[in-house]
C-alpha cells in the first residue's frame, strides 16, 4: 500500500517538482491553505488512521496537487466523477464495461465506493496552473473529452468539471458519505489490490491530446470581441498586418463576419480547428442568420471529407456538437471573431486574442490562401503554424 500511494501521488511528475503531499480532515483538502499535515509513505497511512478512528462517517480525504504550500503550481492528470441516481448504477456499469477497453492502458478507473466511478488520464506533460479563464477552460476541455470518449456525458458530475481541488482524490481513501473506500479497478471493472493497482498505474500511458486540442472542449469560454488594426485599405480590398506571417490582403467582402459567409457559401474547407469553428463561430452564426443550419452542416461534411479527423472522430459527432452549440448560443450569445481579429490576433481592447481564436485563424487564412482568395506576405511561416 505504501509503495502504491507513493507512486500514485507522484504520477509522472519529475521528482524535483514534488514539494509535499497534503492530507486534511475536510471535504476540500485540495485547497492548499487547509493543509494540516505534509507526509509521504507510511506517514500518510498514519494520518488516514488517526483521522478516521472512531468517526462516522469517515471524514478523511486525501488530495494530490503540486503546491508551494499555499497555492497550486501545476497538474499532470485530470479525473472525472461519473455518478448515478440510486438504483441506476448497473446502467453506468454496463456502459463502462463496453467503452473503457477502447482507451486501453491510457485509462485509470476506480469504483468510488458510493454511487459511481472515477476515471483519470495522464496528460502529455506537466501543465502550469493559473487562476485564469484559460486554465479553467483547459481543465474542462480535458474532462469533457474524457467523458465523451467513454460515452458517459450524461453521468458526468458537474461539480468536478473545471474544479481542480476536487480532481485529486486518492484510491483506498474513504468516501465521506458512505464510509467506503475508493477501490481501483481494471478495464473489466474488477477490483485491484494495491500490488495489482501499482502495476496497472505504472503501465498507464499519457494521452496524446495537446492543450491546444483539448481546450476546444472547454465550451464555457467567452471569446473577446475584436478590435481592428487596419494598415491599408484599397478599392474593393482590405490589408491587415499579422504579427507572424505579415500582411494579409483580400476582398473587402471578408470584413466583419463576411469571412464566415464566404468560406461556407463558396465551400472552402479548413484542414483543422473544426471543433473550434463550431463553438466559436458556427453555432452563433447560425443563430444570427449569417448561414443556414443546412449550409453549416454541409460545410462541416465537406471539410471532414477533404481533411478527415486525425483521431477518426466521425462526422456524426461533429454534427451533434454543432447542434448543441446552435441551442447553446441561442441562450448564451458570444459573437464570432471578425475578419480583423482573425488576421491581427488582437481584441477590441488591444489585447492578444485567445489561443483558440489564433488556431482557427491560421486554418481559415491558409484555406483562403490556397483557394487564391487572399495573399500572404510570408506563406511559409503560415504553413509552419498550420503544422
Amino acid at each position: 500500500m505504501i509503495e502504491f500511494l507513493n507512486q500514485y501521488l507522484r504520477g509522472h511528475l519529475a521528482s524535483e517538482f514534488i514539494n509535499q503531499y497534503a492530507a486534511a480532515p475536510c471535504r476540500e483538502v485540495g485547497v492548499p491553505e487547509r493543509i494540516r499535515h505534509a507526509c509521504t509513505g507510511g506517514e500518510l497511512l498514519e494520518v488516514i488512521r488517526r483521522f478516521n478512528t472512531g468517526v462516522k462517517p469517515k471524514p478523511i480525504y486525501i488530495s494530490m496537487a503540486l503546491t508551494d504550500g499555499l497555492n497550486y503550481i501545476a497538474f499532470d492528470r485530470v479525473c472525472i466523477d461519473l455518478d448515478t441516481q440510486p438504483g441506476r448504477l448497473s446502467e453506468l456499469t454496463i456502459l463502462l464495461k463496453a467503452n473503457a477497453p477502447r482507451l486501453g492502458n491510457y485509462l485509470w478507473l476506480e469504483f468510488t465506493g458510493y454511487k459511481g466511478y472515477r476515471a483519470c488520464v495522464k496528460l502529455p506533460g506537466l501543465i502550469e496552473y493559473r487562476e485564469d479563464e484559460y486554465t479553467r477552460a483547459l481543465i474542462k476541455g480535458y474532462q469533457r473529452w474524457l467523458a465523451r470518449r467513454l460515452g458517459a456525458d450524461a453521468y458526468l458530475d458537474p461539480q468536478v468539471v473545471g474544479d481542480l481541488k476536487r480532481m485529486f482524490r486518492v484510491p483506498y481513501t474513504i468516501n465521506e458519505k458512505s464510509g467506503e473506500r475508493a477501490i481501483p479497478i481494471d478495464l473489466n471493472l474488477n477490483p485491484l489490490n494495491p500490488r495489482e493497482a501499482l502495476g496497472e498505474f505504472k503501465a498507464i500511458k499519457p494521452i496524446n491530446l495537446p492543450p491546444m486540442d483539448a481546450i476546444r472542449h472547454g465550451v464555457d469560454v467567452t471569446i473577446e470581441e475584436p478590435k481592428p488594426l487596419i494598415k491599408h485599405r484599397g478599392w474593393g480590398s482590405i490589408c491587415l498586418e499579422n504579427p507572424e506571417f505579415g500582411m494579409v490582403c483580400g476582398p473587402s467582402v471578408l470584413t466583419g463576419y463576411g469571412w464566415i459567409h464566404y468560406i461556407i457559401r463558396n465551400r472552402i474547407p479548413i484542414p483543422d480547428a473544426r471543433h473550434t469553428a463550431i463553438w466559436t463561430t458556427l453555432g452563433q452564426a447560425t443563430v444570427m442568420g449569417l448561414v443556414t443550419r443546412s449550409e453549416a452542416e454541409d460545410w462541416l461534411k465537406l471539410s471532414l471529407k477533404a481533411y478527415p479527423d486525425q483521431e477518426g472522430e466521425p462526422i456524426e459527432s461533429y454534427l451533434r456538437l454543432f447542434e448543441y452549440f446552435v441551442n447553446y448560443r441561442a441562450r448564451h450569445r458570444v459573437n464570432p471573431p471578425t475578419w480583423r481579429t482573425l488576421v491581427t490576433w488582437r481584441s477590441r481592447n488591444g489585447g492578444q486574442a485567445g489561443a483558440w481564436t489564433r488556431h482557427l485563424a491560421v486554418n481559415v487564412i491558409h484555406a483562403l490562401y490556397e483557394a487564391n482568395v487572399v495573399s500572404v506576405k510570408d506563406p511559409g511561416r503560415l504553413r509552419e503554424l498550420l503544422k
